[in-house]
C-alpha cells in the first residue's frame, strides 16, 4: 500500500516536472491523470492479485489476512482463501499440535475435538476477517500442496483441525459459503483424521441451513481408511446436504466410492441438485443400472461430465455409453478416460482390463474432438476423449466401435464380447 503519485507533496511534484520542463498546466494535468489512474488502476490490481489468497494460519499469515481485510477496496477483492498445511509430519519432528505457534490455549473436549473459545487470533480470524472483513470471500479451499510454506514444518498445522474450524465457523456464524474443497495430493498426505471432530458439527441444523441454501461447488480429494464408517458418514452427509449444488467433483478410493454411490441414491428422491458438471474419479459400479441410476439424478441439467478409472464388468461399457445421452439429454461436454473391466477373482480381489481406443485414429470424427492418449507421443495408446459440441452421440458410438481390452488372453474388442 505504498504512496502514489498524487498523494506526493505539491512542492515535490512541481520541482519534478519543472525539472523535466513541465508547464503548471501540464502539472495540473499530470497530477489530474494520475489520481484518474490510481482511482482506475487500484481496484482491477486488487482483482488479479488478491482473488486467492493464501494462509498456513501462522500469526504472520494471519496478521497479512487482517490487513487486507482493513482495506476498503483490497477487501472487497478477495473471492476464495487457500488454507495450506499439512497433515501430518516427519517421525524425527514428533507430534506438533495445533496452534503451537500461536499464542493463548488451545481447548479441547474429554473426544479430543477442539471446541471454543479459541486463541485470540483464530478468533479474530473467524469473527472479523472471515465474517465481516472479507465479505466477498464465499469460496474456501483446504490444500496439502499450495504456494509457498512461511517457515519450517512445525510451524505448520493438521488440516483435519482446520477442516474442523472451518466447519465450526460455517455452524455458528452461518457463513454463506458457495465453494469448498479439500484437495489433498500429497501421496503421504491423503489420509484425514475425521475423528479430530464431532459429528455433531456437520449434523446440526445451523449447517445443514446454511450448506443447503449455500453452497453451490463442492470438490472432495482424499483418501482415508482409517475409520472407513467416519469418513463415509461425513461424506455421505456434506454431499447430501449440499441441495443447490452446481459442480461436484468426488475422487476417493475405489471401494470407497462404490458405497458412496449408494448412498446417495438412498437419498433420492430428496437429493437431487441441480447440478451442471460432475467429476468422479475412482468407482468400480455394481452394474450398469447403478451407473445410469446415478447419473440419472441430474437427467434435468447436467451438461459436462468427466471421469477416470470407472469400472464395470466384462461387456458392460458398450452397453452404458450409448445410454448415456438418454440417461443426460442435455449432455454435450465429455471428459472421459481411463475406463476399466472387471472380473472378481475372489471375494475381496478384483482384476481390472483396462480398455482403449487406438483406432479412432482411423476413423472420421469431429474437429473439435481431443484423444486422450497415455503418454504425450505419436503412436502413444488411447485412454479416452474430451469433446464439447452438438455430437456427444457420434463421438460415444466411435468409442464403442473402436474400444477394446487388454486381458491374459491377449486384445479382445468390445464388440467381439
Amino acid at each position: 500500500m505504498s504512496a502514489a503519485l498524487h498523494r506526493l507533496p505539491t512542492e515535490l511534484v512541481e520541482l519534478t516536472c519543472i525539472l523535466g520542463a513541465l508547464s503548471k498546466a501540464d502539472i495540473s494535468s499530470l497530477r489530474l491523470v494520475c489520481r484518474q489512474l490510481a482511482k482506475q488502476v487500484t481496484p482491477a490490481f486488487f482483482q488479479v492479485y488478491l482473488d486467492t489468497i493464501t494462509t498456513d494460519l501462522s500469526p504472520k499469515s494471519l496478521s497479512r489476512l487482517e490487513e487486507i481485510s482493513q482495506h476498503a477496496q483490497a477487501r472487497q477483492a478477495v473471492r476464495t482463501l487457500v488454507i495450506d498445511g499439512m497433515l501430518s509430519l516427519p517421525t524425527e519432528l514428533g507430534s506438533i499440535e495445533l496452534g503451537q505457534n500461536i499464542p493463548g490455549p488451545w481447548h479441547r473436549s474429554s473426544q479430543g475435538f477442539l471446541e471454543p473459545p479459541f486463541p485470540a487470533e483464530i478468533e479474530r480470524l473467524l469473527h472479523h476477517t472471515l465474517i465481516g472483513g472479507l465479505p466477498n470471500c464465499r469460496s474456501f479451499v483446504l490444500s496439502d500442496n499450495d504456494g509457498e510454506k512461511e517457515g519450517v514444518n512445525i510451524d505448520w498445522v493438521p488440516l483435519s483441525d482446520i477442516l474442523a474450524l472451518l466447519l465450526h465457523c460455517i455452524s455458528e456464524y452461518r457463513l454463506p459459503i458457495k465453494s469448498f474443497a479439500i484437495d489433498f495430493t500429497i501421496l503421504e498426505t491423503e489420509m484425514i483424521d475425521i475423528t479430530r471432530f464431532s459429528t455433531d458439527v456437520y449434523r446440526s441444523s445451523r449447517f445443514e441451513e446454511v450448506w443447503a441454501n449455500h453452497l453451490q461447488d463442492l470438490y472432495l480429494n482424499f483418501n482415508d481408511l482409517r475409520d472407513l464408517d467416519r469418513v463415509q458418514d461425513f461424506v455421505t452427509t456434506i454431499v447430501a446436504r449440499a441441495r443447490n449444488l452446481r459442480k461436484l467433483s468426488l475422487n476417493f478410493s475405489a471401494g470407497f466410492n462404490a458405497d458412496l454411490v449408494n448412498d446417495l441414491l438412498s437419498f433420492s428422491p430428496a437429493w437431487r441438485p441441480p447440478l451442471y458438471y460432475l467429476s468422479i474419479r475412482h468407482v468400480i459400479f455394481k452394474d450398469v443400472d447403478q451407473f445410469l441410476g446415478f447419473l440419472s439424478l441430474f437427467r434435468d441439467t447436467l451438461r459436462c461430465f468427466s471421469s477416470r478409472l470407472l469400472g464395470l464388468r466384462t461387456g458392460s461399457w458398450r452397453q452404458a455409453l450409448p445410454a448415456l445421452t438418454q440417461t443426460l439429454p442435455h449432455l454435450d461436454e465429455l471428459d472421459i478416460g481411463s475406463f476399466s473391466e472387471c472380473i472378481r477373482i475372489s471375494q475381496h480381489r478384483l482384476q481390472l482390463n483396462y480398455c482403449y481406443f487406438c483406432p479412432i485414429r482411423n476413423e472420421p470424427y469431429p474437429e473439435d474432438l481431443e484423444l486422450i492418449a497415455k503418454a504425450p507421443k505419436r503412436g502413444a495408446l488411447i485412454t479416452g476423449v474430451k469433446y464439447k459440441g452438438r455430437s456427444v452421440d457420434t463421438v460415444l458410438e466411435l468409442l464403442v466401435k473402436t474400444g477394446y481390452v487388454f486381458t491374459r488372453d491377449g486384445k479382445i474388442s468390445w464388440s467381439e464380447q
